[in-house]
């Protein structure tokens, strides 16, 4: 353990002394300050939020994933072209120690101007946000308004088993055009089902089921936030009826609210209606004059969320979760700057944080619905083409899925609780499992190099 700390002790002098700590805490410090007022809001005190948050902490914790991978790729790489670590392999020092100590140095110096930024960051935000309370005239307070959700979302079925059933019945029809690929087809039936589940007619009615969380706060109202399109080109406003029912079907709430296309439009629910409940039922009624059809997103289109705790408690779990995944990068430099010359090491690094990012677009990829030829219905098999490609894209996001998770500064820009089980699978995964393997393969590697031999 002496060797581990006098490792990462050495690793954090030479970070000072060669001044890169300060000019990047000088670099992030600049970007948390003067970004803010580069970035034009849209006058709401969400859009401050979003900012403060999802900007310019967002971009200062991508510099410092960067810097952490390239410090990773420098402290090991670096150090054999410069013959540095001849030094320290010719002692008794197991590879390890060494593998650990330079981790540790240059997690702790990332680390802690994680921490810096987003403390400075935080207490900029309950500024700013306690001067638009002011001048708004409002009585709500920045902790109320900062308050933490639990998000609840509709139990519903999934559609793919009736699109399936769907595309059997079309396909022993032979109603399937030529030019369509049977995987195509099926995702056109998915979307139609969807569509015909959440389309609101004049006078029709949509219906979900809700289970409630028990709420940490009883003096918080609940908020019922729903997104929709219409069938009219435009944001005309359009009027709707709001029912909230218990599991018995007695009406707790009856409401009308003009819904405003493509926006996020927010229903507050009274505390004491949801108090000592387990599941509510809610239904819509597109009540307008007009031939107006509703549509509700399938993914976001209804959510509700329940108070559940305050902004320090998830600003601590989200710094956890930042915690990790700068451990992960500097783990994953250390690792690539022991395989590799710094160059490639480097490019690799920067590879793996460019798939990281777009892992989104690579599990959208991934989860195309395919009717293959071994499934249950093989006459809906399509081109080898397509199965290949989708093949390569499950490897890929099998492959960054470990690596991966929620963006945890979107969850605390919008108020979403970050729960425990994504708090410890990410500790788990990241932390200790991928953090821990590229630990045993890069020290393993550092034994097998010959470093610090006589004529080296």
């Amino acid at each position: 353990m002496k060797s581990v700390l006098a490792i990462a002790g050495i690793a954090i002098r030479s970070a000072f002394r060669s001044r890169v700590v300060l000019s990047l805490f000088a670099m992030l410090l600049a970007i948390i300050v003067f970004l803010p007022m580069t970035i034009r809001s849209d006058g709401t005190m969400q859009g401050t939020i979003q900012i403060m948050l999802r900007y310019a902490l967002g971009l200062s914790f991508g510099i410092l994933s960067l810097s952490g991978l390239w410090s990773g790729c420098a402290a090991v790489a670096g150090e054999i072209e410069s013959r540095t670590l001849h030094l320290v392999v010719t002692k008794p020092v197991r590879s390890l120690s060494i593998w650990l100590g330079k981790w540790l140095g240059i997690f702790l110096l990332h680390g802690s101007l994680l921490v810096i930024c987003s403390s400075i960051s935080t207490a900029l935000l309950w500024h700013r946000l306690d001067r638009e309370i002011e001048a708004s005239g409002q009585t709500v307070s920045v902790r109320d308004l900062l308050y933490v959700h639990r998000e609840v979302q509709p139990d519903e079925p999934s559609v793919l088993p009736e699109a399936r059933n769907r595309l059997r019945e079309e396909i022993a029809a032979q109603q399937v055009p030529g030019d369509v690929s049977p995987d195509q087809r099926l995702r056109e039936l998915i979307q139609q089902l969807q569509l015909e589940r959440n389309a609101v007619s004049r006078s029709g009615v949509r219906q979900w089921n809700l289970p409630l969380p028990p709420a940490s706060r009883t003096d918080l109202s609940p908020r019922l936030v729903y997104r929709m399109s219409s069938s009219n080109v435009g944001a005309e406003p359009i009027p709707g009826r709001w029912i909230l029912r218990d599991t018995n079907g007695t009406a707790l709430m009856d409401i009308e609210q003009e819904g405003i296309p493509t926006a996020v439009n927010q229903i507050d629910l009274p505390p004491e209606l949801l108090a000592g409940r387990d599941q509510i039922t809610l239904e819509y009624i597109n009540s307008g004059d007009r031939p107006v059809t509703v549509i509700f997103h399938p993914a976001d289109g209804l959510i509700l969320q329940i108070p559940a705790a305050d902004f320090p408690w998830n600003l601590a779990r989200s710094l956890v979760l930042m915690l990790g995944q700068l451990g992960f990068f500097i783990a994953a430099g250390l690792t690539a700057g022991t395989l590799f010359s710094f160059p490639v090491a480097a490019f690799l690094s920067l590879y793996l944080m460019i798939m990281i990012r777009t892992a989104g677009y690579i599990q959208g990829m991934a989860n195309r619905v395919v009717a293959t030829p071994w499934s249950d219905q093989p006459e809906a098999a399509g081109s080898w083409g397509t199965y290949l490609l989708t093949g390569i894209y499950r490897i890929l996001a099998a492959l960054v899925q470990p690596m991966t998770g929620h963006d945890p500064l979107q969850a605390l820009a919008l108020g979403r609780l970050i729960s425990t089980r994504w708090l410890i699978d990410a500790v788990l995964i990241q932390g200790v499992g991928l953090c821990g393997l590229l630990a045993l393969v890069t020290s393993f590697a550092l034994s097998r190099k010959e470093i610090g031999l006589p004529g080296q």
